[in-house]
Formats: structure tokens, C-alpha cells, sequence
């Protein structure tokens, strides 16, 4: 073999790791845009890492050790061979991404440009919106200092299907609240029972461009989340792309409940906004403020909504300015907004709804659709569009860990995983037997397959072994990030409705337990 050269090696290393390096950013941003409301800031981090890293890394660099072992070491340079195809294959992957779907890679840049832990605060998140805004650019601000559009905080969908319009629609009587200031803690505790989470659920495309990695993931629905406020009896204001395109969608109250079937009456995709309707709501509405009187620039403002999943967050800021994007009025305002806020109400220091938040475009930037426009939403006619029944959420109970002590953000991720798992043993069975429980053993090497055993069919465990493939690296990565050297097991209970599953996993060599009276390494 030749002396590997240090140009030759820079020449070749250099380009195809930064090539690299984009690949695995882009990827993490498309599951972030895509998967981020169902698992959570860390679980993205994670799996969007887990799947970058397989796809970016791992692959090319497989397939340039297989050709570089069929050729013979003695007949190439090594780090051009690894170099070239790193290079090709994620400048094939980025180019048919752009190439197949370049409205979704932009969707992904703009909103999911910060999935990577520690990038916050740096240029990282506006050159990816910088970015996304050059393939697909958003709509202008007329007045020119916003440079774009709002991005919605959650994932575009299509509409549902429209039903026959229903006669005999609730009336509904706007209030204006008094003068009287409110504190922070006032304001909550006098507003927070109207406000309400909009939980959404769609099937995957199966033709689209991120069906297959979606199906390497394990899931076959995509699922999102909003803020709504009550506006009258059984009536529900939130932004029209919280809920586009939903199959299932529910309603989940500040006292637990969740509840459906929920009705579109009003879909305004001009203003984003929908009216929709609940049966048994039973909530106080919340005030609104004369869709004339706008709140001067500098005046305090509240916001309470479901930020990142994160329900009941209550956040305060200032009026930025008014602003007119492509005819709509919006209010730009300082309070802190995220992915999970959208359709949530803004408040003025009265305890007033003065806008629906809307959009965040970088931090300190967001904005919020005036209240004009509800009132005008009131108004219009109505016709009805329902959704299908909410089905049950998977949850995990009862997580213990052994082998490891883990901090709660590192536990929260880790059940984000064991979800993705136990979503594809579900998918596996047509039923779920009593007492079914299922254990995965990997090892601590990423890209190596588990084993997969439990009490469940041949055919059941078949599936799973087929379908966890992803989980399994994403718990791999998931160890390697935590420093775990040995053997750690993780026990949980999942559950979604009737159905319950425990599910034991082992990343690691297990540890063989000692028979009783056999000191360790005796022969029997």
C-alpha cells in the first residue's frame, strides 16, 4: 500500500467532512420538523442524532470499507477512497432531498436549524433559516423588517374532509374585561382554566420522499400539538395550522381531561385561524379585547400555551411593533413563544386576549395574529368538519434504570426511545395479550442488531426485531453520550389505552447471575 500522503489525506478529508457534517445537520433537522412535538426536545436530540449519524456516517463509511476490501489495501489510498464516498453519497443524499422535496428541506431548515444540543445561541439556527428561506423562499412583510412570512410553530398538514354544514350553531357573546391591572400571578390564575392543549394526530405518507425513514423509526402517524382558548360555550379559537391536515385531534383541559370528537366550524387559512367545537367543554371563555383598540408599542403582554409540550407555561414580554405580513395585522411582541404555543391567546396587563400567537421567527421575534380577526372568525357562516375519535396515547410508567445514575432530562430521553420501541411491538400484534412483555438486548457498539425476546408470537417477534433497528441505535447512541461502559437495563411499563406492555432493555453484555452455592467461574 502507499504511504498515505497528509495533503492527499486533507485534500480528500477536509471537503467530505464538512459534507459530512451538513448531512447529518440536515437530517436532524428534518426529524426535529417532522418528529420533534412527539419526542421532545431531548428525544430529538437523540434519535435525530441516531438517524443522522446511520445515515451520514455510518453508511458511506460501511460501503467504502467493503470496496476498499474487495479492491485490496495494497491497490488504493484508503482516505481517498473513504474521503470520495463520504463526499458522494451525502452530496447524493442532500441533492435528493433539495432535488424531491426542496419545500419540506426548507420547511425542516427554518424550524428545525437549533435540534442540535448547544446551538442556540449561536449563528447556527438563522444561517439554516438563511438557507431554507433560499430554496423555498416564505411570502415578504410588507413592511419590509421582517424578511419573511411567520413560520408556523407546528407541521403544515392538509385539511379534513368537509361534512354537510349543521344548522343550529352556538351564539356567542364577546366580553371586554374591566380596567383593573393584573399581576403575572393574577392574570394566570384568573386566565389559565380557558386555555386548552390542541393534540394532533396524522397518518404518514406512504409515497412521500420520508416514508421509509418514518418506517425505520417505527411510526406510521405523525403527531403534533397546539394551544387553543375558549372563546364561548363549547368553542375553541386556534390557529388554522395547528390543526390542518389532522386525522384525529382532542382537547386536553388544565384539569386533565381529554376530550372529543372536536369539529372544525371555521377554517381561515387567509388570517390562520379555526374555530372549532367540543362537546362538554365546560371551561369560562376567555375576555377579548375591541378588535379596534390596539395595545400601544411597550405594553406588557402575557402569553400562556404548551411550548415544546411544555403545558400551562405562562411568559411575559412587550408589544415590538405592529406589523402588516401579505395583509394580515399582526402584533410582534417579545414575549417568548415556541413550537406548541401557536393558537394560544396573548394577553394585554388587563387580562384582555389582544392577538393569537402565531409564528416565532428567532428569539425575541414572534408574532401573533390581532384579535380583529377573531371576532370577525365569530361572525362568518359555519359548516362542520369532524375528525376521527382520539385514540389513547402511548405512555410509559413506572421507568427504573440499573447500571447508571441518569439526571431526569436524561431519563426523559430515554423514554422517548423505549416509545419508538414499544410503538412497533404494537404495530406488530393485531392484539395485545394480558401480561405481554418483551425484552431487547443490544449491544453497546452502534450499528449492532438487538435480540429481541418476549411472550408474544414468532411472527410478533419477527416484526419487532425487523422494525427496531433505529430504536436500537438510538439507544446505542444514547448510552455512548451518557459514557456508559458496562451493562445498564432499563424496565418499563408502556401502556395506551387497555393495552400494556413491559418492556425490559439491556444495552450491553448482560450479566449472567451466579447460581446459588457456585462461586463465579465454577465449573458445574
Amino acid at each position: 500500500m502507499a504511504a498515505p500522503s497528509p495533503v492527499r489525506t486533507l485534500l480528500f478529508g477536509l471537503p467530505a467532512v464538512l459534507i459530512a457534517v451538513a448531512g447529518v445537520f440536515v437530517l436532524g433537522a428534518f426529524v426535529d420538523h417532522f418528529a420533534g412535538p412527539a419526542l421532545g426536545t431531548n428525544g430529538t436530540a437523540i434519535v435525530g442524532g441516531g438517524i443522522a449519524l446511520l445515515l451520514a456516517m455510518a453508511m458511506p463509511l460501511l460501503i467504502a470499507g467493503r470496496l476498499i476490501q474487495s479492491i485490496g489495501t495494497e491497490r488504493v489510498h484508503v482516505s481517498a477512497v473513504r474521503g470520495t464516498v463520504l463526499a458522494l453519497w451525502n452530496g447524493l443524499l442532500l441533492g435528493g432531498l433539495v432535488g424531491l422535496a426542496p419545500g419540506h428541506t426548507a420547511d425542516a431548515l427554518r424550524s428545525g436549524g437549533a435540534w442540535l444540543p448547544g446551538t442556540e445561541s449561536t449563528p447556527l439556527p438563522e444561517l439554516a433559516v438563511a438557507l431554507g428561506d433560499t430554496l423555498s423562499p416564505a411570502p415578504p412583510d410588507v413592511a419590509q423588517t421582517v424578511a419573511d412570512a411567520p413560520r408556523p410553530a407546528t407541521t403544515d398538514h392538509p385539511s379534513p374532509p368537509e361534512q354537510p354544514a349543521e344548522p343550529g350553531q352556538s351564539e356567542v357573546t364577546v366580553e371586554v374585561a374591566g380596567e383593573q391591572q393584573l399581576t403575572a400571578a393574577e392574570l394566570f390564575e384568573a386566565r389559565a382554566d380557558g386555555v386548552v392543549v390542541v393534540k394532533t394526530r396524522s397518518a404518514v405518507d406512504e409515497s412521500g420522499p420520508l416514508a421509509e425513514l418514518f418506517k425505520m423509526m417505527g411510526q406510521t402517524v405523525r403527531e403534533g400539538h397546539g394551544s387553543g382558548f375558549v372563546v364561548g360555550p363549547d368553542l375553541i379559537v386556534t390557529n388554522q395550522h395547528v390543526v390542518d391536515g389532522a386525522d384525529e385531534l382532542a382537547i386536553v383541559t388544565r384539569d386533565g381531561r381529554t376530550l372529543g370528537p372536536v369539529e372544525a366550524l371555521v377554517i381561515d387559512a387567509d388570517h390562520d385561524l379555526a374555530l372549532l367545537r367540543v362537546q362538554d367543554l365546560g371551561l369560562p371563555k376567555l375576555p377579548l379585547a375591541a378588535g379596534e383598540r390596539l395595545p400601544a408599542v411597550g405594553t406588557d403582554t402575557f402569553a400562556i400555551g404548551a411550548p415544546l409540550g411544555l403545558s400551562y407555561s405562562l411568559t411575559r414580554g412587550i408589544v415590538s411593533a405592529h406589523r402588516d405580513v401579505q395583509g394580515t395585522a399582526f402584533l410582534q411582541m417579545q414575549t417568548t413563544v415556541a413550537p406548541g404555543s401557536s393558537g394560544g391567546p396573548l394577553f394585554d396587563d388587563h387580562g384582555r386576549v389582544v392577538a393569537v400567537n402565531t409564528a416565532t421567527r428567532s428569539p425575541g421575534l414572534n408574532l401573533a395574529v390581532q384579535v380583529r380577526y377573531v371576532h370577525d372568525l365569530l361572525q362568518v357562516e359555519r359548516s362542520s368538519r369532524t375528525y376521527a375519535a382520539w385514540e389513547p396515547d402511548l405512555e410509559v410508567r413506572a421507568l427504573t434504570v440499573e447500571g447508571v445514575d441518569l439526571r431526569p432530562t436524561d431519563r426523559e430521553g430515554l423514554a422517548s426511545v423505549l416509545q419508538m420501541v414499544a410503538g412497533t411491538a404494537l404495530g406488530c400484534v393485531e392484539s395485545v395479550p394480558e401480561g405481554a412483555s418483551l425484552s431487547l438486548t443490544a449491544p453497546l457498539s452502534i450499528g449492532e442488531d438487538a435480540v429481541v425476546e418476549g411472550n408474544l408470537s414468532e411472527t410478533a417477534l419477527a416484526c419487532i426485531q425487523s422494525g427496531s433497528r433505529m430504536a436500537t441505535a438510538a439507544l446505542q447512541l444514547a448510552t455512548a453520550q451518557l459514557e456508559v461502559s458496562g451493562a445498564i437495563t432499563i424496565q418499563a411499563e408502556l401502556v395506551r389505552g387497555d393495552d400494556a406492555l413491559d418492556l425490559t432493555v439491556t444495552v450491553g453484555d448482560r450479566v449472567e447471575e451466579t447460581p446459588p452455592g457456585e462461586a463465579p467461574g465454577d465449573t458445574p
